[in-house]
């Protein structure tokens, strides 16, 4: 596809299920992931599962870790096929993801929590005219790509957009809203800023945990008892921004009520 439009202005989008359970062998991640003749994950840990022993997480892991090698093999062919077709030089290429995956840092797998191993995602950007890499530290949000990726092109985009072109002056301490709706039996939201994050598990049952990131970037002290105001003061926030009751609003949009339809 690349090679049929390289001629002319477009848009790709390339969605890779790697990593992403379920996790496979690969023999060329086998310096990652070496190859077994015999174990529950000796080829694939399958769509879900579970770990029994130590063993078995590092197996899982180092699949995972195998997946990941395969993915940054698939975008360096991306990026072979753009150099071949001279194109490096007229072409942004931003790679980020959806989520991160979980290794029982709390006692889970996969990405099914508001943690920082599940939330805290890559946004790599190049630019032509970029000289040099720089890495920034600024909150980024996927729903930041629209305004940065127009502002790129000089295309103009409508108002009433969420995100922030992070090219311009954007603020360390922006607020950050996130929210897990895709699993009909576990729905949360999230509001942080500045370091200081409130959780609110709405599905299968109610919730509230609350960390101070800058103290405990590893989330293990939950302060939701110990600092009742600072969790207020974020609450009344993610009701300004949302805007409304957080898991009601998750509920109505689970259903497919319109942003118009909840006023």
């Amino acid at each position: 596809l690349i090679r049929e439009h390289a001629e002319t202005k477009f848009f790709g989008w390339v969605h890779f299920l790697s990593p992403h359970t379920p996790y496979q062998y690969r023999e060329m991640s086998n310096h990652l992931a070496p190859a077994q003749a015999e174990g529950r994950y000796a080829k694939t840990t399958g769509g879900h599962f579970d770990v029994q022993s130590d063993e078995e997480l590092r197996r899982v892991r180092d699949l995972y870790d195998g997946e990941v090698f395969y993915a940054d093999d698939l975008f360096a062919r991306l990026q072979q096929v753009l150099a071949e077709e001279g194109l490096t030089e007229n072409t942004i290429v931003i790679l980020t993801a959806d989520h991160g995956e979980e290794f029982m840092e709390h006692g889970q797998l996969q990405h099914n929590s508001m943690f920082e191993e599940v939330i805290r995602i890559p946004m790599i950007l190049h630019h032509p005219d970029l000289t040099s890499g720089v890495r920034s530290h600024l909150p980024y949000v996927n729903i930041d790509l629209l305004p940065t990726v127009a502002a790129l092109a000089g295309i103009h985009q409508p108002a009433a957009v969420d995100g922030v072109n992070l090219l311009e002056d954007v603020a360390h301490d922006r607020v950050r809203v996130v929210t897990g709706m895709t699993n009909k039996e576990r729905q949360e939201i999230l509001i942080e800023q500045a370091g200081r994050k409130l959780v609110q598990l709405c599905l299968p049952e109610f919730q509230e945990s609350l960390y101070d990131l800058n103290s405990d970037p590893a989330e293990q002290t939950n302060l939701i008892l110990d600092r009742p105001a600072l969790a207020d003061e974020l609450f009344k926030r993610l009701q300004e921004i949302v805007p409304g009751e957080p898991c009601q609003v998750i509920a109505d949009s689970s259903r497919g009520k319109s942003p118009q339809q909840m006023l």
